[in-house]
């Protein structure tokens, strides 16, 4: 007579336990090897060093850009002064990062104000992100924070102004409004240290 097998099965698994785990033979372990993780780390740093320059780049396209269309406002703005016969005058605002273009309005008994323009060429502008003011300067005055008033008067009386911008990554750009010429010069500065 046959005695018969018995089988069993386990309904449950010991928590912790002394014993190492084994592996089934054949199945490969679990994780990564040292070989791999290098190779992933070649990868990356690769990666790394060819989009790195691009982004110093987009910096200094944005750099580029604010000044280009800043120094165009403050030209407009001394033409509009002298064509028109009224003064402007642009604010800059060191903390918000932008700047504005308000015109001379007669008011009731002879007073003169400065009132904001609307329309699409002197509307408020916001510096791009990662630009900054870092001074404006006159043959009166510096700013360097708050809010700075630069006038252009009708009669060609306006001094030399010079505007410094700088992007987060140190790059600086200098704009120079030539009193009375119209023009406004634009010389990059270089990294600041």
């Amino acid at each position: 007579m046959k005695k018969a097998a018995k089988a069993s099965t386990r309904t449950s698994t010991p928590a912790n336990s002394d014993r190492p785990v084994r592996r089934r033979r054949g199945t490969p372990p679990a994780g990564f090897t040292l070989i791999e993780l290098a190779l992933v780390l070649v990868i990356l740093s690769t990666l790394v060093s060819l989009v790195w320059p691009r982004l110093s780049l987009i910096e200094h396209g944005r750099l580029e850009h604010a000044a280009r269309k800043l120094a165009a406002m403050l030209s407009y703005v001394e033409d509009e002064a002298a064509l028109r016969g009224r003064s402007h005058r642009v604010l800059v605002d060191f903390d918000g990062a932008r700047y504005r273009i308000e015109s001379e309005v007669g008011q009731p008994g002879g007073a003169t104000s400065f009132a904001e323009q609307w329309d699409d060429v002197m509307r408020p502008v916001r510096l791009p992100q990662g630009v900054r003011f870092v001074s404006v300067e006159s043959d009166h005055a510096r700013f360097v924070n708050g809010e700075a008033e630069l006038v252009f008067l009708p009669e060609d009386a306006t001094p030399e102004v010079r505007i410094i911008l700088e992007s987060s990554s140190g790059e600086r750009t200098e704009l120079i409004v030539e009193g009375g010429a119209g023009r406004v010069r634009i010389r990059p500065l270089g990294a600041h240290q």
